[in-house]
């Protein structure tokens, strides 16, 4: 399985507005797509974009169909410079872990995102397995690890996905009282040059 993603930035709430109301139209275009926005961990106004896929090929078809759709374009001319994308596109292929039905409205995220040292490749997604299992363990939370197909080839991404912010603070109590949680994480040292976590609860 793929995950697509693209990320912008809109300014104060309006901005969210209008990020929802795209959103709405690609959906009604016949494209799955989650808003996410961003808070602890990311700049403020950030926002993703998310669409879950079976294949490369489902990804160019999901393409074609918004290049057609006449409400797409037409909010694209008339909104250029509502929302400023401020990466490029990534298309991430779930390499452990799977993907349980589809996220509801208000459900929060957590993603971790870490940049593999060269000579390390092997053992670092060796440790993703295995710091996942034992998350997935302590928390009873299901973790997906992703690599990029497409985008950034040094990272390596965990992903959990949160019902409401009171299970963040749960799950962080239950594997900060894990050994075996602790155990695994140790076994990082020498294995990433940089990381970054953050949080984002799904918008539209």
């Amino acid at each position: 399985m793929y995950i697509m993603r693209r990320l912008g930035h809109v300014e104060g709430l309006e901005g969210i507005e209008k990020a929802v109301e795209a959103t709405q139209i690609v959906q009604n275009a016949g494209v799955p797509a989650s808003l996410w926005v961003a808070g602890l961990g990311a700049v403020p106004g950030s926002i993703g974009w998310s669409v879950g896929l079976e294949t490369f090929a489902q990804w160019a078809d999901y393409t074609d169909k918004l290049t057609a759709d006449a409400a797409y374009g037409e909010f694209a001319r008339n909104n250029v410079g509502a929302i400023t994308m401020t990466e490029p596109d990534t298309l991430a292929e779930v390499v452990y872990g799977e993907v349980q039905g589809e996220s509801a409205v208000g459900d929060y995220i957590g993603s971790l995102g870490a940049v593999v040292m060269p000579d390390r490749a092997a053992d670092a997604a060796a440790f993703a397995v295995e710091v996942a299992d034992a998350f997935m363990a302590a928390t009873g939370l299901q973790v997906i690890v992703a690599k990029n197909l497409a985008g950034d080839q040094a990272i390596i991404e965990w992903v959990v996905r949160y019902g409401t912010a009171a299970a963040v603070d749960e799950a962080e109590a239950k594997a900060s009282a894990s050994a075996d949680y602790a155990a695994a994480l140790a076994k990082n040292v020498g294995l990433f040059s940089a990381g970054n976590r953050l949080f984002a609860r799904r918008a539209a």
